[in-house]
This record gives C-alpha cells, structure tokens and sequence, in this order.
C-alpha cells in the first residue's frame, strides 16, 4: 500500500505539471462556448472581447469564464473592433454588417450606435449597380483608432473618417481608384505605420495616405495580380516598427491565395515572404516584440505560423491547438490570442514559440 500511495502521489505531481505547463509550452483553449466561431478578437487590459455571428462574448479574466456582450447591439455579424483609451476608461468601437458602427463606454456591457452615415452612404454605392441584395449589405470591415480620428473601412464605400468619435463621418476617398462600378473600392483592412495609414481591399491592391486620409495613392508594386490587374484580396495588414525608420517600417500583407507580402518602404515594393509557410491564404496577422526581436504571426487553415526574421522563413507554431482556420490574432502582453473555426479562442505564451524557432547556423 505504501508504495502504490507514493505511485499515485508520483502520478499526481506529473499530471499536475502537464496542467500548468501548456500555459507556458503549448496552446490552451480559453473557457468559451462548444463550437464557438470568432471571428475578430480584442483586448483593453483584462478584458477580452471575441465578436462573432451572433454580437460579442466578453471575458474580464483573459478567457477563464465568458459573458454575453450585446445589449444594445443589433442582431447579426460583427465585424470589426476598435478600442480609444480616454481618461478613466476606453471607448469600445463595433462594426457590424448592416447596421453601421455602436460605441460602448462601460466595458461592453452596453452599446448604443453612432451616426450611420457610413451605412446610408455605402447603401447608395450598392444599390446604384443592384447589388446589395447580393452582398448582404453595407460591411464595416475594419475599424482604426489614430489620435483624434477613427477610420471604418467599408464595403462599397472606401474609407469614412470621424473626428468626434463616430458622432458625425465624412468620406475620405480621394485618390482611390477601383476595379468595381460603384465607386470606391471595398476595404478590408486598415493599419498604421508610424503616422502613415495603410489600406488593404479586396481586389485593389493596397493604398497609402500621409495625411489621415485626406488623399491616398497606389501602394501595391510587387503585390499579385492577375491579367486585369485584380490584385489578390487583402485579408489583413500589420506593421512592425524598426529600429531604426530610415524609409519606412516593415508592414506585413496577408493575402487570400498568395501567401504574406512584406514592404519596408512603405509600399513602393512588396516582396513575397512564404519560406515555411503551407498554405497561401492567409487570414489574419499579428505582432509583437520579445526581448527586442520582432515576432509577427499569421493565422493559416492549419493553425498559427511565426517569423522571427521578417518573413525569410516561418514556423509552425501550433503545438497543442487544433489545426485549423486561424480567423484573428491578438496580443495581450506577453500573450497571443487566436480565433480558431469551431473551436472558440486560445492563447499561447509568445517567448514558449519564439522558443520553437530554429536558430540562425
């Protein structure tokens, strides 16, 4: 009996390691709903916020237990988030996929919209060709917070731009060219890079502006295209600050079939960056930094890839997660979360897959 009560004992302590250790080692699932399918992740200090088909879950414990966070919204998608720090708190921002852009001041736990003049706008691109019925609507695809401005990126539409927290918007298209009919190209992402903002869309290629929007030009040298010049959809974008900007930083494009882009001179070339990689439709990106290296992630089909050398080769890092489409990515310092199809959001710590690169010889 003595020895079978120090056997279990010794069991006990193995089995005890092997649950703390994922943390640190591997992917661990956070407490969602079975099934569960984001689609755009966020985080505001201890607040997590996972948007999806049917409104928004929030976590306040960094995913240890989850809670609706939808009244006020409307029913439907939501598509994008954006967060503005203001004295004592943060404004929550959420896109949706019909209804235009609500704003939380308490955490998510209440939503009220914003002026929908993005929406009635888009509305009239799509209905001068017919096809909103097809597309489902106007989007807000992607949501940015820069200083005084907060930019939607929509369906339709192009870019608008508020200055007063979505009380009131103004298109801020000039310079934009599209492939489409009605108008303004559809924009699927939008990221800063330093004071520049860049905007990726789904046939277009990407554009630039330098001056909050005011006017945007080309910025797709070196991106795929096909023989009209339709350039591979942009997913997402991301940039990563240099050491030193000289001419730019390095942003990062994720494109639906081409693999990741990667331009250091703010967009006058892009260079393809696929070494590693297994799939060329790339969903979502992120970046952060570890002991002063930059680490940038791609969500894949098959789970979560890492470079640690700007793109020159990328790591599989999906140790204990299932292998499957990656939708979002975010960090929470020294944490990075992930937006798995059918399978809620999981996080990893960054230094255990920075860990997993293999060394320069």
């Amino acid at each position: 009996m003595p020895g079978r009560a120090i056997a279990l004992r010794i069991i006990y302590i193995a089995a005890s390691f092997l649950v703390a250790a994922p943390a640190h080692a591997q992917w661990v699932p956070t407490n969602t709903p079975q099934g569960f399918t984001p689609s755009t992740l966020l985080v505001c200090d201890s607040n997590l916020y996972a948007a999806h088909s049917r409104g928004v879950l929030l976590s306040n414990d960094r995913g240890m237990s989850w809670l609706p966070s939808r009244k006020g919204l409307p029913a439907g998608r939501i598509t994008a988030l954006a967060i503005r720090q203001v004295s004592g708190g943060a404004m929550l921002f959420a896109g949706t996929e019909r209804e235009g852009i609500y704003l939380s001041i308490d955490n998510g736990m209440t939503w009220n919209p914003v002026d929908r003049a993005p929406v009635v706008e888009t509305e009239k691109h799509a209905t001068v060709i017919g096809a909103k019925a097809y597309y489902g609507g106007p989007t807000v695809f992607s949501l940015v917070v820069s200083g005084k401005f907060l930019f939607a990126g929509m369906n339709f539409g192009g870019v608008y731009r508020s200055t007063n927290n979505g009380g009131s918007w103004t298109p801020a298209n000039e310079g934009f060219t599209s492939s489409a009919p009605m108008g303004p190209p559809t924009i699927t992402s939008l990221a800063m890079s330093a004071e520049f903002l860049f905007a990726g869309t789904t046939g277009d290629g990407v554009f630039l502006s330098t001056n909050n929007g005011k006017e945007w030009k080309g910025a797709s040298n070196g991106l795929p295209a096909d023989g009209r010049s339709i350039y591979s959809p942009i997913n997402a974008l991301v940039s990563v600050p240099k050491a030193k900007r000289i001419d730019g930083e390095n942003v990062f494009a994720a494109t639906e079939g081409a693999g990741v882009f990667l331009t250091t001179d703010d967009g006058r070339r892009w260079i393809p960056v696929n070494n590693g990689l297994r799939t060329p439709v790339v969903y979502s990106l992120a970046a952060s930094t570890v002991s002063g290296t930059a680490c940038v992630f791609a969500g894949v089909g098959d789970g979560v890839y890492l470079t640690t050398s700007n793109g020159e080769r990328w790591t599989n890092v999906t140790t204990g997660m299932p292998q499957t489409k990656v939708y979002a990515l975010t960090v929470a310092g020294d944490t990075l979360y992930a937006a798995v199809a059918r399978n809620g959001v999981w996080k990893r710590a960054i230094a255990g897959m920075a860990a997993e690169v293999p060394k320069k010889p």
